[in-house]
Order: structure tokens, then sequence, then C-alpha cells
């Protein structure tokens, strides 16, 4: 099958990937828009959405078994299923302890939603090429989480149950998109969930789904905070994120392609140690916006070629019958990078200087870096 097909294959799981993306865009800017609006305390809404992620993380087993038994799509479409009723709950008039029951409630069908699509693309993708279907599938996600961010608040202003109500009802046609998708169905898993052997064959790959969760989560939570404390402005902060953003889309595709054309265990391995120079190198950057920026956009261009070549190498380390399994293992480790990574960093900003705070993720990068050099 030439590579052409394969991506025409997998053209529906890239259009969902948009569509996601734009549904999480609104989402995300307008909650903890709304819960600021409403005097909610930054540790409760930093709660919610931790609940919202430990649910992505805790789901990702019985997620596994579930394909097992009903097959790719049937989950897909139970998750969208129970995405889209959540959002529609969204619209409700607010209440705090009914929103964080839709934080977990989200999280549970996002983390159906994304193990099921991410093995569509491990069952379709060209193992001489998978780096660059996640590369595009990445992109997909940020091609429609970007607008999202910018439109939420101007749907808000329309009507404060507007955008919920949007994003419910591109839920409920996203069936669609994968109308003439197969079904994939999986034999019984044979070994238990977190077997010795399967985690130190993908060792590699699942220490980059928690290298990628913790930066991606941390640095999000924390350059809002580094901007401001260290007085550029608030419109600085939205820059800073968009520079970030725009690093992840630019940069993922040319990492993802050196991947499948040279080395992925060292492709990885040097995106490792660049990441953790130029978190170093922040120390230096300390009040200049210029250097800050161009450190971000690059950072933000690495850390996403972590989850690109992470899940070429557990298609590179697995055989199809593994992939439920392999994949919801990767979504695991990325769940806990994705919680560790803010409550450890914002935890060290009691502890470090402005100056010093990216040491804890240039740390992170070192040992990812040094375990990536280890011969498994």
């Amino acid at each position: 099958m030439s590579e052409g097909t394969q991506l025409k294959k997998i053209f529906p799981i890239f259009a969902v990937a948009v569509f996601i993306g734009l549904i999480l865009g609104i989402k995300t800017a307008l909650v903890s828009f709304i819960m600021e609006k409403k005097e909610i305390s930054t540790f409760l809404i930093g709660l919610q959405s931790s609940l919202g992620y430990l649910a992505i993380t805790v789901a990702s087993w019985p997620v596994e078994v579930l394909i097992r038994k009903r097959g790719l799509k049937f989950v897909f479409s139970l998750s969208i299923f129970i995405v889209a009723l959540s959002l529609f709950a969204y619209a409700l008039p607010f209440n705090y302890l009914l929103w964080t029951f839709l934080s977990i409630s989200l999280g549970l069908g996002l983390s159906g939603i994304f193990i099921a699509n991410e093995s569509f693309i491990l069952l379709y993708s060209a193992q001489e090429s998978s780096a660059k279907s996640f590369s595009l599938y990445s992109i997909a996600l940020f091609a429609g989480l970007i607008p999202g961010s910018l439109i939420a608040i101007h749907l808000f202003s329309l009507a404060e149950w507007l955008p919920f109500a949007i994003c419910g009802t591109i839920c409920c046609l996203l069936p669609c998109l994968l109308f003439k998708v197969k079904n994939e169905t999986f034999s019984e898993r044979k070994e238990s969930f977190f077997n010795k052997n399967l985690l130190i064959c993908l060792a590699l790959p699942l220490s980059g789904a928690f290298t990628f969760g913790f930066l991606q989560g941390g640095l999000t939570s924390l350059l809002p905070v580094y901007i401001l404390k260290s007085n550029f402005g608030d419109k600085v902060v939205g820059q800073a994120l968009a520079i970030f953003l725009t690093g992840s889309i630019l940069l993922n595709l040319p990492i993802a392609i050196i991947a499948d054309k040279t080395n992925r265990v060292k492709t990885m391995a040097v995106i490792y140690l660049l990441s953790a120079i130029l978190l170093g190198l922040s120390y230096f950057s300390h009040g200049n916006l210029l250097l800050l920026a161009i450190n971000a956009l690059i950072i933000g261009g690495t850390t996403s070629g972590f989850y690109t070549i992470s899940l070429a190498l557990l298609k590179e380390k697995t055989t199809p019958d593994i992939f439920p399994t392999a994949n919801s293992l990767f979504s695991v480790f990325f769940g806990v990078g994705t919680i560790s990574g803010p409550l450890i960093l914002s935890a060290s900003m009691k502890f470090l200087t402005l100056e010093n705070i990216f040491l804890v993720p240039m740390f992170i990068c070192l040992a990812a870096f040094f375990g990536s050099l280890v011969k498994k």
C-alpha cells in the first residue's frame, strides 16, 4: 500500500482531530475564564483541571479492555457520546460541583477518543513514515485548538450557553466522519495490563509520553506565571503561549520526517538534549523577551517531537495485537506527566528564584536524554 493510500485511509482521523481540537480550544479557554469571573479560587480551578486529567489517566485501562471486547469504532462512538453530553451540560447555569463532575466525565470520554484515534493511526500508518503520520495528527489537533481558543470568548459574549451547545452539536456529528472506517477489533489480552516485559520493551516511548506530558502541562501552566512575575505585562502572556504552540506546529513535521528518515532513538536523544540546553539557557534569557520568544518557539517544537516520535517507536516495538494495550499505557504515562508537571513546577516556585525556575524541566529532559542512551 502506497503512502498516499495510507494517508487517505487515516484522513478521517485527521478530520476528527481538527474538530476535537476546536472543541478543546473553546472549552479550555472558557472554563477557566468563567470560573475566574465567578471568583472561584485558583486552587479550586486547578483542582478541577487536575481531576479531568486524572480521569483521562485512570480511564486508560478500562478503555483498553472495551476496545478489545467491542472494537475501536465502538469505543470512539461511545466516548463521543459521553463528551457530547458533558458539553451540553456545561450550558446549564454554573455550579462548581456540577462542573467538577463534568470535568471528570469529559476526561473519561476524551481518554477513549484519543486512545481510539491513536490506535487507528498505529494500525493504518506505514512503519517507515509513522512519525510523520502522528505529526500530521498532532498538527490537525492544533489546527482546531488555536482558532477554538480565539473564538471562545466571542461566542460566550453572544450567549453564555452558545459555545457549549455548538461544541456538543459538533460532537454528535463526528461519528459521521468515521462512517466508512472499519470497526477494528482485537483478540483478548493474555498478559496483565502492566506486564513487566512490555513495560521494559516500551521504556523509551513511555518515558517520552511522560516527558511530553510533564513539559506540555508544566510549561503551559508555568509560562503565564513566569511572564507576569517578570513584569512583562498581561498581553505578553497570550503571545508567549501562542509562540510555544506555534513552535509545535512549525517544527513538529520536520522533526518527524528526520526521525523517519534517520534513526528515531537518536533523533529523540538529540531533541531531549536540545530541550535541556534551551531550558538551561533560559537562565540567561531572563528579562529578555526576544531570547524568551526564541526559546519558547523551539522548545514548543521539540516538546511536540517527544509525542510523535514516542508513538512511532511504540509502533516499531510492538505488533498490532498489542497496540491497544501499548497505546493505553502511553496514555497513562502521558497523564501522569500532565498531572505532575504543573504540580511540581508550581511547588518549585516556592524554593527557586525566578531565573532558575526552568531548571526543573531541564533536569527532566536530561534524565530522559540519558535514559534514551541505554541499550534496550
